[in-house]
């Protein structure tokens, strides 16, 4: 089987994806700077897979040493880039920081692949770089304007694939997550900055006392019931769309992009009203100003995977539910 480099190794979906890989017979080589991720999934994966994990704590930012500590003697087949800050507040209030970090990162990972001979480079992308979109739900071909730096970074590097996809003939295909929640079982918990988490983190911090309320940004918007309406997805469903990403590396010669979604549009009422349904639980809700970089509704038109990559997703969004408490419970 072949062997794939993986950025943000550490990360939620990264240690996810590397999981999967593993039992799927590749060969993992995990790559992370812990700067929003933890060493217990990384102490796991190498424990129990010592013939097919291999880690090395490193920073993309630092080109020379990313390269001479294990890369540079290492044959790899694929590159699958997760590495990244993810945080549109923090984006919000420090954008150079975004800048520097996600796009300076990636221009240093290509500077490497185009060194080697590697089959293709799998791109962690995001919804983000839509916006806010008149006509719901969005496709691949639907103008990208994000309203958070975040997306914009998200933006500028499928940018720099593309450009090096037609000048350098690199092979790269971007997946464009939606939202994913939930979680694999056996696998230890990231426990991503408190910036960074997403709704079910912020539910589950609720459950386990860690919060008083769980806080609602904004129940004004132009939704079925004012909050913001979202395409959530199982981490498991994600994590499945890479490896047939991975096969059609055999069917492209340059770019393209996938949305990576359920195509249902759920709001963030309903997220808590089948969070506390299917766990049987209940907990204090507060509402909140609206977030900058926040749009009101997005959701894939997700049928360019199911149609080019064979993929769809299969966990419902009471089993996203479920599998976020279980391991909590």
């Amino acid at each position: 089987m072949d062997n794939i480099l993986v950025t943000g190794a550490a990360g939620y979906i990264g240690s996810a994806f590397c999981l999967e890989g593993i039992e799927r017979g590749y060969k993992i080589f995990g790559v992370d700077n812990f700067s929003n991720s933890s060493v217990e999934v990384v102490d796991f994966l190498s424990s129990s897979f010592p013939d097919n994990f291999n880690f090395i704590k490193s920073d993309l930012c630092e080109k020379e040493a990313f390269q001479r500590e294990f890369f540079s003697k290492m044959k790899i087949d694929y590159v699958v880039h997760f590495a990244g800050f993810k945080s549109v507040i923090e984006s919000q209030n420090n954008p150079s920081l975004y800048w520097d970090n996600n796009v300076s990162s990636t221009k240093n990972l290509t500077d490497f692949i185009l060194e080697k001979d590697i089959k293709g480079l799998l791109f962690s992308s995001s919804a983000s770089v839509y916006g806010d979109c008149d006509i719901q739900p969005v496709n691949e071909k639907t103008p990208l304007k994000p309203m958070s730096t975040y997306g914009a970074t998200k933006k500028e590097n499928e940018l720099i694939l593309k450009d090096l996809a037609d000048s350098h003939n690199l092979k790269s295909i971007s997946l464009r997550y939606f939202n994913p929640v939930g979680s694999v079982k056996n696998l230890p918990k990231c426990k991503p900055r408190q910036d960074s988490k997403n709704l079910m983190d912020n539910i589950v911090d609720v459950c386990t006392g860690q919060t008083k309320n769980l806080t609602i940004f904004g129940d004004d918007y132009s939704t079925s019931d004012g909050t913001a309406e979202r395409d959530y997805i199982h981490i498991e469903d994600l994590v499945y769309a890479h490896f047939e990403a991975l096969d059609y590396f055999n069917h492209i010669n340059g770019f393209d992009v996938f949305n990576i979604g359920t195509g249902k549009s759920v709001s963030v009422k309903q997220i808590v009203k089948t969070f506390k349904e299917s766990n049987e639980v209940d907990f204090a809700v507060e509402i909140s100003k609206r977030r900058e970089g926040d749009v009101p509704i997005c959701y894939a038109d997700a049928n360019k995977a199911k149609k080019l990559l064979n993929w769809e997703t299969k966990k419902s969004l009471r089993e996203m539910c479920i599998d976020a408490w279980s391991s909590y419970k």
